[in-house]
C-alpha cells in the first residue's frame, strides 16, 4: 500500500508542475540562414520575441553563416 501513495503523490506533484510551468514554457528552434536581416524581422514581426544570434561558417561551402535561436 505505500508504494500507491507514493505513485499518487508522485503523478500529483507532477500534475501541479504542468499546470503551473507548463503553460509559461516556449519552444526553442535554430535557424540556419544567410538572409540574416530578412530572417530576423520576419520572425520578430510574427512572433514578438527575441532571438539570439550565434555566428557560423560552413562546413563543406566555407560561407559564413548565421544561427538564430
Amino acid at each position: 500500500m505505500p508504494l500507491y501513495s507514493i505513485v499518487a503523490y508522485s503523478a500529483a506533484l507532477k500534475t501541479v508542475d504542468f499546470i503551473v510551468e507548463g503553460l509559461d514554457r516556449s519552444k526553442t528552434a535554430m535557424i540556419v540562414t544567410e538572409q540574416t536581416d530578412t530572417v530576423c524581422g520576419l520572425l520578430s514581426d510574427e512572433f514578438e520575441c527575441g532571438m539570439t544570434v550565434i555566428d557560423a561558417c560552413g562546413y563543406y561551402s566555407a560561407k559564413e553563416k548565421i544561427s538564430y535561436i
